[in-house]
């Protein structure tokens, strides 16, 4: 779709026209769009344009080779009737200041936000008839027609113009009166996703574009410090400035969607001024005030998809926090005092969050099949959470199930690979079959684990109670046995391919380096077995990565067997 050489007409459902990651437009059938690129008028700029269905659509897709082959000689008016576009578009598509543009419809701005407007800024010719503005629908553009003329509501009738007010267009009010193409018009489009962009990266014109939105603050550290956000109290300045450092704010109009449930996401949200309400399915559970933060949960890594839509009730300023800036700076042995704090606050969210998961988390793992369920219940009962920040070694002596997150495999300081959610390790430990773990298991560097420990007391406590559960258990130690011995081995083999390929690697680096460095640059150009070494050391590079491959393979297979 980024290649404008391609001519649509959507016949059913519609579509988003998607600019710098931005959302600008939605096209609604019937719409015929890339016309431009039929006629051979598409600028180099709209290949920064991508068109993606909203929803089931159906579409026809016209290739310009194609159109290329229809004979417009031999259509009545149609050779003309292109060269009438063509012209239009040509005049059209000259330099606009739209600095000037901007200031003559009295929207005093800076040089710098009408720039980073015309980033999302969208061209189309629209013919006699077509409907540019639709009554009663929200106001959500500012619509420019450098040459042609339109009818606004049903007497007056413009040549060119300005059409929209930005605080219209920020609230998306309803349109009071359409607009209507009376003769073929180019028209530029300033859309509410490129106002919004140039109201967040120029703060300062915020409250004189739009006397609504609040004065922003000198800093983001000045404002936590004097709204008193009870998720960053008692942290110093320098931890703060640390977490901050690539902050941003984000502004959302009314009943914009903040965090739409079931997405991924790595951002944590603090509301600097509006309300928020949160909906789960289609029930509204809960508001949001000003100093309230959303979305912790999933910047500390201990959830992958959004379990709720949060979305805008009034005009509302966020500022969003990254999750590689939390979590760079609580890796940072300096802040030691705040990552402990942290890490207490995480955990008591963790139980009241988690606590609900841990009987299905139970209840799923491979080494309870064949308990009842009264024993889950038992052992979930006595269930022990635990929080494990990036890099922590997860040191415990039982059985130990992953319920968020992901670790990493170490043997002797080799990583060997990573768990995902759901797996479990140890329970030869937590039986007493084995004293120590086959290896080392380390929370990974991109986010916090949260792990259910089940403690050999534990499950003797639940044995005891459950006389039945005796067979099961036999089966269970038999073959965990079993499947702890062969991933000793696996875990072994692993590691020795590893150190002899790395050892290999480097002993052959190191004596090429040398001689290398030894020979004359001269006898470098000259020398045949130059090339024979270096064609050689490629080859190696080459079969590494290969072997590298296989064994990513090799290790799936692994975690498919285990």
């Amino acid at each position: 779709a980024t290649d404008p050489t391609h001519v649509v007409t959507l016949v059913s459902g519609a579509v988003d026209v998607i600019c710098h990651g931005r959302v600008v437009r939605r096209y609604r059938a019937p719409v015929t769009f890339g016309e431009q690129a039929m006629l051979g008028m598409a600028q180099e700029d709209e290949t920064r344009l991508q068109y993606q269905a909203a929803g089931p659509t159906t579409a026809f897709v016209l290739h310009i080779s194609q159109l290329q082959q229809i004979p417009l000689q031999d259509l009545p008016g149609a050779t003309a009737r292109v060269d009438e576009l063509r012209a239009l578009h040509d005049a059209g598509a000259g330099e606009l200041d739209l600095h000037e543009v901007l200031r003559s419809h009295g929207v005093d701005c800076s040089m710098y936000f009408a720039e980073v407007v015309e980033r999302y800024m969208l061209t189309r010719v629209y013919l006699e008839g077509d409907t540019i503005v639709t009554e009663g629908e929200p106001c959500d553009r500012l619509v420019f027609v450098r040459f042609g003329t339109v009818q606004v509501g049903e007497e007056e009738t413009k040549v060119g113009g300005c059409f929209g007010d930005l605080r219209e267009v920020f609230f998306q009010e309803p349109v009071v009166e359409p607009i209507v193409a009376v003769t073929p018009c180019f028209v530029v489009e300033l859309c509410l996703p490129g106002i919004l962009a140039a109201l967040e990266a120029c703060p300062t014109e915020r409250c004189r574009l739009v006397p609504e939105l609040p004065s922003p603050p000198s800093s983001h550290i000045r404002y936590v410090r004097d709204g008193e956000i009870p998720f960053f109290s008692e942290c110093s300045d320098s931890f703060l400035q640390a977490c901050f450092e690539d902050a941003q704010d984000r502004i959302v109009p009314p009943n914009g969607v903040v965090i739409e449930e079931g997405t991924a996401g790595e951002e944590m949200y603090i509301l600097m001024s509006g309300a928020l309400e949160v909906i789960k399915g289609s029930d509204k559970v809960a508001e949001i005030s000003e100093g309230q933060v959303i979305g912790e949960l999933a910047c500390f890594g201990l959830m992958s998809r959004r379990d709720a839509t949060v979305r805008a009730t009034t005009t509302s300023v966020l500022m969003v926090v990254m999750r590689d800036s939390v979590l760079g700076t609580m890796r940072n042995k300096e802040h030691r005092k705040e990552v402990d704090r942290f890490q207490a606050m995480l955990q008591r969210l963790a139980l009241n969050y988690f606590e609900v998961a841990i009987h299905h988390r139970i209840s799923n793992c491979p080494f309870f099949m064949g308990f009842s369920g009264a024993f889950i219940t038992t052992m979930a009962m006595h269930a022990k959470q635990k929080l494990i920040l990036p890099h922590q070694v997860i040191e415990t002596d039982g059985l130990v199930i992953l319920n968020r997150g992901r670790v990493a495999v170490e043997y002797e300081g080799q990583e060997l690979g990573r768990l995902p959610e759901g797996s479990y390790f140890g329970p030869t430990v937590m039986l007493r079959i084995h004293k120590r773990y086959p290896a080392t298991i380390r929370a990974a560097a991109d986010g916090i684990c949260h792990v259910l420990i089940l403690t050999h007391g534990a499950f003797s406590t639940a044995m005891s109670r459950f006389a039945k559960a005796t067979g099961a258990f036999e089966r269970a130690k038999e073959d965990e046995t079993q499947i702890c011995d062969k991933l000793k081995r696996l875990i072994t083999q692993k590691a020795r391919r590893f150190q002899k390929g790395n050892r290999f690697v480097s002993i052959f680096s190191q004596v090429f380096s040398g001689w290398a460095h030894n020979v004359p640059d001269e006898h470098k150009q000259r020398d045949g077995l130059q090339s024979a070494f270096l064609a050689w050391y490629g080859w190696l590079r080459q079969r590494k990565d290969v072997l590298q491959r296989r064994q990513r393979l090799r290790d799936l297979r692994d975690q498919q067997i285990e």
